[in-house]
């Protein structure tokens, strides 16, 4: 299991490396996801730095993250069907078990009573927010609305993903 944007920019080795691999790719809202991992990285800095410039972080990562979607979706463009599983955020949010099941299946995996139970508990113990809320904006980040729906209009056509 790879959780991290970085993964996209290499889907073709991936898949060259892993050739029975089932990819579970997630979306959201560019505005949202780029934001929340600029906050990440401005306060990993934070940690090492007495200097952290927002404003470099989000150009960085915004160019980054535009550049990895692009690539992602390239790769797939080029590779035989059945080997992606797209997941809309907020469908995962909404029902985590119902995605988790078409996930197994896509995958040709069991999801029997055994992985149901765990899976179940996992939810149950891990809700959304369960450590409070992150606030971030993008205006924190040198970043507008308009640059990422510019930047994402494609990516986030491809994959009807809304706003939030």
């Amino acid at each position: 299991m790879l959780k991290t944007p970085h993964h996209l920019e290499y889907l073709d080795v991936l898949l060259k490396v892993f050739s029975e691999a089932t990819v579970v790719q997630t979306h959201r809202d560019p505005r949202v996801a780029v934001t929340s991992f600029c906050s990440m990285v401005a306060h990993g800095r934070g940690m090492f730095s007495d200097h952290v410039d927002p404003t470099e972080i989000g150009r960085h990562w915004c160019d980054k993250t535009h550049r990895m979607v692009e690539w992602a979706m390239k790769t797939r463009a080029e590779t035989p069907g059945g080997r992606f599983v797209d997941v809309s955020y907020y469908d995962l949010t909404r029902d985590p078990m119902s995605q988790l099941r078409r996930i197994y299946e896509v995958a040709e995996i069991d999801f029997d009573d055994e992985a149901r139970r765990m899976a179940e508990q996992y939810v149950a113990a891990n809700p959304q927010n369960r450590f409070g809320k992150h606030h971030y904006r993008l205006e924190h980040f040198g970043l507008s609305e308009q640059d990422m729906d510019e930047t994402f209009a494609t990516y986030r056509n491809a994959y009807a993903i809304p706003f939030e």
